[in-house]
């Protein structure tokens, strides 16, 4: 914590700017890797003041990373399940017989949640977010392809929270498996028919 205040004696926010700054421009952070650096800059800051202490920070800290975990286990899970769902269609019912099928496969496997809203909360971010990419791959990006409309492709991307690699990485699952040149969603690149 001292040397965030050294720092900022040379010149005010020059931790952050020399530090985080950048991280946070950087269009690969994934949202829990943006969350951390949120909790740690605002921890650190926080510390400083007296308002929390180190504990608590790595408490906070802790939450995220275990809240990624349980997103990505979910995420695996769901997207292995892909073809038994339309996912920007899927029902109230049937998110609530997926979510207990999941708790009672993890229950299984040894993982206790000490509270239930805490896995639906993860559970139901990664189900918007498979609606998203639904979206995407059924809507979207047969535009790009067919159209080269990379601005529709970059305002998705922008707008939708989905992290930018991860769509890169949907992307490159969609070209594979329809046998199509990636390098058709490089700007200058559009599909030929």
């Amino acid at each position: 914590m001292q040397n965030r205040r050294i720092f900022n004696e040379i010149e005010p926010g020059f931790f952050s700017t020399l530090f985080l700054d950048d991280l946070f421009e950087d269009p690969y952070l994934p949202y829990y890797g943006r969350r951390k650096l949120e909790t740690l800059r605002d921890g650190i800051a926080r510390v400083e003041e007296a308002l929390m202490g180190v504990p608590d920070l790595v408490q906070r800290l802790r939450h995220w990373r275990q809240e990624e975990a349980l997103y990505n286990r979910l995420l695996h899970r769901l997207r292995s399940r892909q073809r038994d769902y339309y996912w920007d269609r899927i029902t109230p019912d049937e998110r609530d017989r997926l979510a207990d099928s999941l708790l009672r496969e993890l229950y299984l496997e040894g993982v206790r949640f000490e509270n239930r809203e805490f896995f639906d909360r993860v559970f139901d971010r990664v189900l918007f977010n498979l609606k998203k990419e639904s979206i995407y791959v059924h809507y979207i990006l047969p535009e790009v392809l067919m159209k080269g409309n990379h601005a529709m492709r970059e305002d998705f991307i922008a707008n939708s929270g989905l992290d930018r690699f991860y769509i890169e990485e949907i992307e490159k699952e969609y070209c594979e498996l329809h046998d199509i040149a990636p390098d058709v969603l490089q700007p200058t690149g559009r599909l030929r028919l």
